[in-house]
């Protein structure tokens, strides 16, 4: 017995317009230069993972050290306030010397990073040191976001951007991969295993990124008056807040979940991995998607949808459910 004539032609009809999304996505993505775009991805995807290393590790290292809750909250806090701090300097000497010489400079930074964890770093003060020098990575959003968002003509910056912010599934690579690592080479090892793809970025980035130099400016104290504008501007507060609760919401998660996991569910290293990279996935790929719509909807009309479902998931989650029902919420909000 055949289907109905009308499915038929709403089957075709579907087809078609996925079609004409996947040219247009297509076609905008070709609109800029997407070498840059593709070494801004990878700059941040690695990035990701070096900040987030000690996160992706917190159970083994609370466990070495016997560290008390504080103690593990200071550890995983340390690179993401480091991160935050450097952002300003780095978007500012971007902006002066060059994104593409401040993303190399950034990255020989981690490699300072990794090796100090992975040849000293024996006692907690000295991991305290490496979580802030790892903050150093935390800059890369300041040098990937402008390098993806400069590459592209206006009507199609929040694809790029969205598809550059993606790069945030580097935490899916550490929270899965590092412990299981850690099983076999130590925690220490890890640290000096992620020197690898670190120094590939390095050779890649230079490749791929075109060199955007800065416009020369008028007077050397150009970057003062900008900075001056912007702390006047009362909408640079309002995004800072924004910023702070979606991507600062995110990051904070992530780091701190392997070891919520494993103190509230008790959960063992590699299951407390596995779950926070379930929750990191669904971040990243929510990204592009996110950028889409706001690019044909507003980026204020998806906030005010959005603020609201991120309360009602990060309320829920205080309330400790069941382990499946935690798993969904924090992978929602």
């Amino acid at each position: 017995m055949r289907g109905h004539p009308e499915c038929g032609v709403r089957r075709a009809s579907g087809i078609a317009k996925e079609r004409e999304v996947l040219k247009t996505a297509l076609g905008a993505l070709r609109s800029g230069h997407w070498p840059s775009l593709i070494g801004a991805w990878l700059h941040f995807e690695v990035s990701f993972m070096v900040w987030l290393l000690i996160g992706a590790l917190g159970v083994s290292i609370a466990e070495e050290f016997g560290l008390s809750a504080t103690q593990k909250g200071l550890l995983v806090a340390v690179p993401l306030l480091g991160g935050a701090v450097l952002r300003v300097a780095v978007g500012i000497l971007s902006d002066y010397v060059g994104s593409k010489s401040i993303g190399l400079a950034i990255l020989g930074g981690e490699l300072l990073a990794v090796a100090w964890g992975w040849l000293g770093a024996t006692t907690y003060p000295q991991m305290l040191g490496v979580g802030l020098l790892l903050g150093i990575a935390g800059g890369s959003f300041a040098v990937a976001l402008p390098l993806a968002s400069r590459a592209y003509p206006p009507a199609h910056q929040g694809l790029a951007l969205g598809v550059a912010a993606s790069a945030n599934s580097g935490i899916i690579l550490a929270v899965f991969f590092a412990p299981r690592l850690a099983q076999t080479v130590g925690w220490h090892g890890v640290f000096g295993l992620m020197a690898v793809p670190v120094l590939l970025t390095i050779v890649l980035f230079a490749w791929l990124v075109r060199d955007g130099k800065a416009p020369r400016q008028e007077g050397g104290d150009h970057w003062r008056r900008r900075l001056g504008e912007a702390f006047r501007r009362p909408s640079m507060y309002w995004l800072c807040f924004i910023y702070a609760i979606t991507f600062g919401g995110f990051v904070g998660f992530a780091s701190y979940l392997p070891i919520f996991y494993h103190d509230q569910y008790g959960l063992n290293l590699l299951a407390a991995g596995s779950v926070t990279a379930l929750c990191g996935l669904s971040g990243s790929l929510a990204r592009p998607f996110g950028g889409y719509l706001a690019d044909r909807l507003g980026g204020l009309k998806v906030l005010l949808v959005l603020f609201p479902v991120i309360a009602g998931f990060v309320l829920g989650i205080g309330r400790l459910p069941g382990l499946t029902w935690s798993i969904l919420q924090i992978g929602r909000a």
